[in-house]
């Protein structure tokens, strides 16, 4: 059963998880709150780095969950229709590697993202959007395909079991370069 966070939303349901800090664009998520009044917009995250993000809860269909443990994270995003990356394009973004993906996509439910630089391939899962007009189409088109399969192969790689293994597999190469 979905937890209390999200009973008590309106679906169809999407959601931000993650520091609401300068990184995300809010400008775009109002503009995408406001063309669909219909949908619900959930931001699971603390907003102490950045108050302006706070302005967004003034939307009626915008509700601002605060922070939540890891554990009811994973219950929420389980029960999320589409997930969002809706981050600006700067030096900080282009550096970062958007870990957010991961989480989501182990959720099994579809994403929307700006273009973030290192954002994996997850074939459908993940749908790039250059606006709030795009935003709003890869989310409908989403929103109507449902809810797809979890494809355990496609995340495999991507596992951090995986990215151990890399990283002691690059140490050995290192190591038995110096024999």
């Amino acid at each position: 059963p979905p937890p209390a966070a999200v009973a008590a939303l309106g679906r169809p349901l999407l959601a931000y998880v993650g520091n609401l800090s300068d990184r995300i664009d809010l400008d775009l998520l109002a503009a995408v709150a406001r063309a669909r009044p219909e949908w619900t917009l959930a931001l699971v995250g603390s907003a102490h780095r950045d108050p302006s993000a706070l302005a967004l809860g003034r939307l009626p269909n915008v509700h601002l969950l605060g922070v939540l443990p890891y554990r009811q994270v994973r219950q929420f995003l389980a029960h999320v229709d589409v997930a969002l990356i809706p981050h600006v394009d700067n030096e900080m973004t282009r550096s970062m590697n958007p870990l957010k993906a991961f989480v989501y996509a182990s959720a099994g439910g579809p994403v929307v993202s700006t273009p973030v630089a290192n954002l994996p391939d997850f074939g459908d899962l993940i749908t790039v959007a250059d606006d709030a007009d795009g935003f709003v189409a890869a989310i409908e088109a989403h929103l109507a395909a449902g809810r797809p399969e979890l494809d355990l192969d496609l995340l495999r790689p991507h596992s951090w079991e995986q990215r151990v293994a890399q990283v002691f597999d690059i140490v050995d190469e290192v190591l038995a370069g110096r024999r």
